[in-house]
């Protein structure tokens, strides 16, 4: 039976788009309808589709970059009010049978009004279900006042760290309160957590493999579906063959949403690196080969991770796994929420390194270097995820799962 299914992206970094749009491919293949909705800031890296595309309004990346840099509630009431209402249109219009949706907290209200089976693309490190269940302090613009990078400023984050902790129950209940109070307008049930909050759909999904997180019993509605690669559709540098053959190679990537990240500060931290350093970036003044630094906007970061002995990354499971399914140990220097609890999983399996965006200097950086090279339990615990990783396979997951939709449909819903 085909299926009309509707992908909902917020459009507010490019993994939430990517991810959606490598599942759409999967459910075009098979024969099923598929309506993709999202904004417009990231269509340039995509040639046109197969499919039916459709214009969603969503917050653009530098709203929502400021509003993580503030540290302002993510998902305030009227602007989830707007999303239900434009989903809502959205639903009437299209006459969907399955929403699939990415950091749309809104669709989990939207679908049950008119009861349409919503499946929800996430990650594991934002589980209800994880042991571990603390939140970090991600870093804020604010910090950044706490005096320049060095054991000062580090000190006074970390005291900062512990104040937060006392204050995280009034920051969450904030962060949630968008959340409950439109519930409560739409007169569906309260869920008082927030992580069941952002993950209440008929399925959950999460872009990750289990190994890497320490979990309690999954229900039946809650799958794995592994890695979602992506790297972007581009020409490679003319000198692109030649790095990583003679000498070692460092590749440097921090994403759509890593601009906290001061490239010259990692630059200065790779100085004493006798190799090549590969940057993906916009930032291409700093274009280097006599230094042996290289930089160009949009690389496909697995064909570089592949040639590199490390990859640093902004921390996001998006690049941590695509140096990790290379084989290649990770450096995540995170700045978000988001990076912090992905990473934090990572440094815990000792397949990678975890630095604070605000806090870590050039020596903090090469001290990570100097670890993953010399310690066998990176080396060994990265060789092992790797081979998790190559196993797994999100399009024969997701191919099963919407068979299964298919061949049970009246088992999809969950109670509200």
């Amino acid at each position: 039976m085909s299926l009309r299914i509707l992908f909902l992206a917020e459009s507010v970094t490019l993994a939430h788009v990517v991810r959606l749009r490598m599942l759409a491919e999967v459910a075009h293949r098979l024969g099923h309808e598929v309506l993709f909705a999202s904004g417009e800031a990231y269509n340039h890296f995509f040639s046109p589709p197969p499919w039916k595309e459709l214009r969603l309004p969503t917050r653009t990346p530098e709203e929502f970059h400021q509003a993580l840099q503030k540290g302002e509630c993510l998902f305030p009431f009227p602007l989830l009010c707007s999303q239900t209402e434009n989903e809502l249109t959205l639903f009437k219009e299209t006459q969907p049978d399955l929403i699939i949706s990415d950091l749309r907290p809104s669709a989990s209200v939207s679908t049950r009004l008119k009861e349409i089976p919503l499946w929800i693309l996430t990650n594991a490190s934002w589980s209800p279900y994880l042991v571990d269940s603390s939140f970090p302090l991600p870093c804020m613009a604010p910090l950044s006042k706490l005096g320049p990078r060095g054991e000062k400023r580090a000190a006074r984050i970390a005291f900062v760290k512990k104040l937060y902790q006392y204050a995280l129950p009034l920051i969450l209940r904030k962060q949630k309160s968008g959340l409950v109070s439109l519930r409560k307008k739409y007169g569906l049930p309260p869920l008082s957590d927030y992580r069941s909050l952002l993950s209440d759909g008929d399925k959950v999904l999460y872009a990750d493999i289990p190994s890497l997180f320490h979990l309690h019993p999954l229900p039946s509605h809650h799958s794995f579906l592994g890695h979602i690669p992506w790297s972007p559709s581009t020409t490679l540098p003319p000198w692109s063959n030649s790095v990583g053959i003679a000498d070692p190679c460092i590749f440097v990537s921090l994403g759509s949403s890593g601009s906290d990240v001061p490239l010259p500060l990692i630059l200065e931290g790779l100085k004493d690196f006798s190799g090549e350093i590969v940057v993906a970036s916009s930032q291409t003044q700093f274009h280097d080969p006599d230094k042996g630094v290289y930089v160009a906007p949009a690389l496909p970061g697995d064909y570089f991770s592949k040639k590199s002995e490390v990859s640093i990354t902004n921390g996001g499971s998006p690049s941590t796994y695509q140096a990790l399914s290379e084989g290649t140990p990770v450096i995540g220097i995170a700045s978000n929420m988001d990076q912090m609890l992905n990473m934090q999983h990572v440094h815990r399996s000792k397949a990678g390194i975890l630095l604070r965006a605000d806090t870590f200097t050039p020596v903090d950086l090469k001290l990570a270097i100097d670890e993953i090279h010399h310690s066998s339990t990176i080396q060994k615990q990265t060789q092992s995820v790797c081979s998790l990783l190559q196993e797994t396979s999100f399009q024969n997951i997701f191919t099963h799962l919407l068979s299964s939709l298919n061949e049970h449909p009246s088992k999809q819903k969950v109670a509200p």
